[in-house]
């Protein structure tokens, strides 16, 4: 399966830096569609409900106004905030945020995992920034 997945999306190995490189030039629309047949897929083995749900962890950089912000550390030109949000999706008609942690933007996804990951029966689905592979043992 790993090697004809490798063929297919063309990457050489199956890593979550490629993979990640190559969805990043494939249509929204072709990305959406392969996460609702996921969803379905899982949803038939699982029903969906507020502790079985997919969970998806993700951050934005909100820049902000250095002069006018200057506890918002961030370069030494920017400042800014990043916003880190545990998004519950039950399915395409119902999602609402979970959780949420704000913090400085130079702040790195993996420090806030902890505090956005907490059900033992949810399916996470996290930007690469959040994955470590220490948390798989």
């Amino acid at each position: 399966m790993d090697k004809r997945l490798c063929e297919e999306i063309g990457i050489d190995s199956l890593c979550h830096s490629s993979v990640s490189r190559k969805t990043s030039e494939m249509s929204q629309e072709v990305l959406m569609e392969i996460f609702c047949q996921l969803v379905q897929r899982v949803g038939k083995q699982t029903p969906s409900s507020k502790t079985t749900s997919f969970q998806l962890i993700y951050s934005t950089k909100i820049p902000l106004n250095k002069a006018w912000f200057p506890w918002a550390k961030f370069r030494k030109t920017k400042a800014g905030i990043k916003l880190h949000l545990n998004l519950c999706y039950l399915d395409k008609d119902h999602q609402y945020p979970e959780s949420f942690t704000i913090t400085n933007a130079s702040e790195h996804d993996r420090n806030q995992f902890e505090a956005l990951v907490d059900k033992a029966e949810a399916t996470y689905v996290v930007d690469r920034g959040y994955f470590d592979y220490k948390l798989l043992v």
